[in-house]
């Protein structure tokens, strides 16, 4: 995170701040050093109104500064500690399985969606489907199994 780039504001979504196992703010250093601090400790104050995480690791939040050289040796310190703990505890393998059923449905549905949104028939379809849906002439559904019955090849009625 940047102090004072704003943001703080869309670090604190739900969603991120849940994933986050360390944030650090960056530039932390001459007249930022005070707001980067100030930063630090919004976070670790939003941190706490989240459930433990699965891992059991507690996120960090820290500062540093490249340009002072300030907080990167602590950095990766935090880096270190937490690959040892997620691995001592079993975490880190089991998070790396999770992640490999993860990336395979990803790689999927990346497939099916290219195959099918580059299909001639289907890409020649979907402009003339796209406007009888904003004129009304068709719900979303029949456009989708319409779509889809070309992608297929099945003959409709």
């Amino acid at each position: 995170m940047l102090a004072g780039g704003g943001d703080e504001l869309q670090g604190i979504k739900r969603g991120i701040m849940e994933m986050a196992d360390m944030i650090a703010i960056t530039k932390a250093d001459g007249a930022n050093k005070l707001f980067a601090e100030n930063t630090r400790v919004s976070f670790e104050n939003a941190l706490h109104l989240f459930p433990k995480k699965t891992s059991g690791w507690v996120p960090q939040v820290h500062t540093c500064s490249a340009l002072a050289n300030t907080g990167i040796k602590e950095l990766w310190e935090i880096i270190i500690e937490y690959s040892a703990f997620t691995r001592n505890s079993g975490y880190f393998e089991t998070f790396r399985k999770e992640q490999a059923v993860i990336r395979m449905h990803n790689t999927i549905i990346e497939y099916l969606n290219n195959s099918f949104y580059n299909h001639k028939e289907v890409r020649s379809l979907v402009p003339e489907i796209e406007n009888q849906l904003y004129e009304g002439t068709i719900t979303s559904y029949k456009a989708a199994i319409k779509l889809l019955d070309k992608y297929f090849k099945r003959h409709t009625e």
